[in-house]
């Protein structure tokens, strides 16, 4: 270990580094803060707590963009959640284009705008994609209530 003489211009010794932004942010990101979570006091990071209120907003809100920005976050740092139980999303392949001009074909022609026909099956169109939207709305805070729990 290096001595310092008694008339040295710096008291505290040799001046440390620089940290990089990087440094300083991760510094910031893992500083413990005291906070209360269902009655009880807890010590949580400076960064589990911006995920968690990116979270509550995405979830209280309806917050599509806070919701997105979540969802981003979780699948590029990994984040765990509590339940690790998951399923499977199965969806259509993709079409060929002569299968979708083939099915394109295969569908009811829509009455012409400005008739009562029109009306009509506006009117019942737009029935079935509130319906739907509501089962949507529904079976997503299914999901958030059985896996999203703090």
């Amino acid at each position: 270990m290096r001595q310092q003489s008694k008339n040295t211009s710096r008291p505290h010794g040799d001046i440390e580094a620089a940290k990089s932004k990087k440094e300083i942010l991760r510094a910031i990101a893992m500083q413990s803060h005291k906070v209360t979570v269902d009655g009880q006091q807890r010590r949580i990071s400076t960064l589990d707590l911006i995920v968690l209120s990116l979270r509550n907003k995405a979830l209280q809100d309806n917050n599509m963009r806070a919701t997105n920005e979540f969802h981003r976050l979780s699948n590029k740092y990994d984040l765990k959640l509590e339940n690790e139980e998951c399923g499977y999303l199965l969806v259509p392949a993709d079409l060929t284009y002569e299968e979708f001009i083939a099915e394109l074909k295969a569908q009811p022609d829509t009455p012409r705008p400005g008739t009562e026909a029109h009306d009509k099956y506006t009117a019942q169109r737009n029935a079935e994609s509130k319906k739907r939207a509501e089962r949507h709305r529904a079976r997503r805070q299914a999901i958030v209530d059985k896996y999203i729990r703090m």
